[in-house]
């Protein structure tokens, strides 16, 4: 491979292992992913961790827990408001909204807005129920408990789509994008005509290659996978609607967080910590620590392998190509 210095670079040289980020901004790099690989199931292990006991303070007939909740639904309002994009700037240029008639959903349906419209509203969705939650009963609390897990799982399902779709995604266009670079002058249909993000041009990418990445996902969500279902559910730690909502829930806003770093994670990773967070709320001996090393080992495991079978998928259709 011959650099953009004019340098040939050999086997490893040839990774982008590490790369500053531009003013200020994010590195990249394989090292980068590796160490939010890592780190993505701590942040959902921590998160799940504080949301179980905010919601376990808050089933209690105390104001402490209630002041809390509702300091964190204006701190979360005002955080929200300042990071989104206003209509104006939207709108400059001469740039057409989404909705001609409506600044809100133009606000709210704008790419960068729309994960931080989604975290206020799950942020003030459980809040909400948090200021209810002790003048619940029993079974009042698991009902409403139940009907929260919809919309957490919801959130961590969007959140799923939005971060493991676009690893697909961006592979499929970088190598469309390659071929015509390393072709150039050619003419590709509409359907195949990708350029990626840079300084001096928007990103452009045919619908087909999303829609094509949505569908596969959903498929194999629908296809099975009831071993993984109920390792998740039941083999690591014994998982009920509350600790599914706090598991839900932190793992959503985990990965909304990783893919505003613009930094690929793994969903399956992300929810195991979430779900040994929550198992950690009740003792450290609820969550079955031998399933959890197996995991684990296939955690370290999965990117060597993977590295190891790509090289030789390569230098095998290397030979005929």
């Amino acid at each position: 491979y011959i650099g953009a210095d004019g340098a040939t670079h050999y086997w490893y040289e040839i990774v982008s292992w590490y790369k500053a980020g531009k003013d200020g901004g994010m590195p990249s790099g394989v090292l980068i992913i590796i160490a939010f690989i890592v780190l993505a199931p701590l942040l959902g292990a921590m998160a799940s961790y504080l949301i179980s006991i905010w919601l376990l303070n808050a089933s209690r007939k105390s104001i402490y827990p209630k002041i809390f909740t509702v300091a964190l639904m204006i701190a979360t309002i005002w955080f929200v408001y300042v990071q989104m994009i206003p209509y104006d700037v939207i709108t400059a240029d001469g740039k057409l909204p989404r909705f001609e008639n409506s600044e809100f959903w133009s606000v709210a349906f704008e790419p960068h807005n729309i994960k931080w419209f989604l975290v206020a509203s799950i942020i003030l969705i459980v809040s909400t129920f948090c200021l209810i939650f002790s003048s619940l009963n029993l079974h009042q609390a698991d009902a409403a408990l139940r009907k929260m897990q919809l919309v957490s799982s919801a959130a961590f399902s969007l959140g799923h789509g939005g971060n493991d779709s676009q690893k697909v995604m961006g592979i499929i266009a970088a190598a469309v994008a390659v071929y015509i670079n390393a072709n150039p002058g050619i003419q590709m249909d509409s359907w195949l005509d990708v350029v990626l993000p840079s300084e001096s041009g928007a990103f452009r990418m045919p619908d087909w290659i999303p829609l094509a990445c949505y569908t596969a996902i959903a498929a194999g969500t629908l296809s099975g996978g009831w071993k993984i279902v109920k390792t998740m559910g039941s083999k690591i730690t014994k998982v009920t609607s509350f600790e599914g909502v706090a598991a839900e829930t932190a793992g959503a806003l985990t990965l909304y967080f990783t893919e505003h770093l613009k930094i690929p994670v793994s969903t399956t990773h992300t929810i195991t910590g979430s779900i040994i967070g929550v198992g950690l709320t009740k003792r450290v001996s609820a969550v079955r620590w031998g399933v959890t090393v197996s995991l684990l080992w296939a955690w370290v495991l999965t990117i060597p392998i993977s590295a190891l079978l790509a090289a030789i998928v390569y230098y095998v259709l290397s030979i005929f190509i």
